[in-house]
């Protein structure tokens, strides 16, 4: 059935509709934040290491140093997840590892708090449609919600059998009843994503960001932009123009033609209908990302 995405960005909020058929079947409203930074991968430099605690202070260009425990060197982020192999490295044994000075690699996984800086991880994720990626470990992992036994056999089979080496998997939710040609796709969507992050901090000196959480245009590309959809509007043209660069970025031009900017007075969420149809609360996501 051919769907259309609907887009509208606003000052304090964007809003995505999903429209099948004519009807409003789905919407994301997003409220915009300055300072999330959860998620967010950066490139940093080690400051300071404390054995006694087993920690370590990471600048990663924010107004407080970061903090890495040895438990977040092999933290899992996703409560939604169960694991089905343990990854390898000893947590002590890479902390051990990390000197003063150092370029590390690493992401936030909990916002900073007065006085404490933002905790990080050395265990890097990335999350699509159906997998999450988790580049520098090898756990395999599959979602809790997932309790039917059968179900749960069948995608450990097939996470078993799509592994990249060296290189950790975890079955979303999202996964129920798809098959290995649905993970494919997903996985070399995440590896590019992957590879792009790798490449941007080669020739720089930390700290620099490599990698922002969330952003629409990536989340829209990785949970909406499938074969169904034929349409995606949107109304910023900065949004529309960071899609395209993405879509190359991932050698999706292919995509492009379905991508186009809404330049008409009349606001486009009253254009399609979607205020005058409304949903109920359960068909509704809030989500939170910071501002460019």
């Amino acid at each position: 059935m051919n769907k259309r995405v609907i887009i509208d960005v606003g000052l304090t909020e964007e809003r995505v509709a999903v429209i099948e058929a004519g009807r409003l079947v789905e919407i994301h409203i997003e409220r915009i934040e300055d300072d999330k930074i959860v998620g967010n991968i950066y490139k940093g430099k080690v400051t300071n290491v404390l054995p006694g605690i087993e920690a370590a202070f990471i600048d990663i260009g924010i107004e407080k140093n970061a903090f890495l425990h040895v438990d977040n060197t092999l933290d899992d982020k996703d409560n939604d997840i169960e694991v089905v192999t343990e990854a390898n490295p000893i947590p002590q044994a890479v902390l051990d590892k990390i000197k003063v000075g150092q370029e590390i690699m690493v992401q936030v996984v909990k916002e900073a708090i007065t006085p404490k800086g933002a905790r990080v991880t050395t265990n890097i994720s990335l999350p699509g449609r159906y997998l999450v990626l988790m580049p520098t470990n090898t756990n395999l992992g599959i979602s809790n919600r997932i309790e039917e036994e059968k179900e749960r056999e069948r995608l450990k089979k097939i996470i078993q059998q799509i592994k990249p080496k060296n290189t950790g998997l975890i079955i979303r939710t999202a996964a129920w009843g798809k098959e290995s040609e649905d993970f494919l796709s997903d996985l070399d969507f995440l590896t590019r994503l992957w590879n792009k992050i790798k490449n941007r901090g080669k020739n720089d000196k930390a700290p620099m960001l490599l990698h922002e959480d969330l952003t629409l245009t990536y989340r829209v590309i990785r949970d909406l932009l499938t074969e169904e959809v034929k349409e995606i509007l949107i109304n910023s043209e900065n949004e529309y123009k960071n899609m395209l660069k993405f879509l190359k970025t991932l050698s999706l031009s292919e995509l492009e033609p379905r991508v186009f900017l809404y330049k008409e007075e009349k606001p486009i969420f009253e254009k399609y209908n979607i205020e005058k149809d409304g949903l109920n609360a359960e068909d509704i996501w809030f989500l939170t990302r910071r501002r460019h």
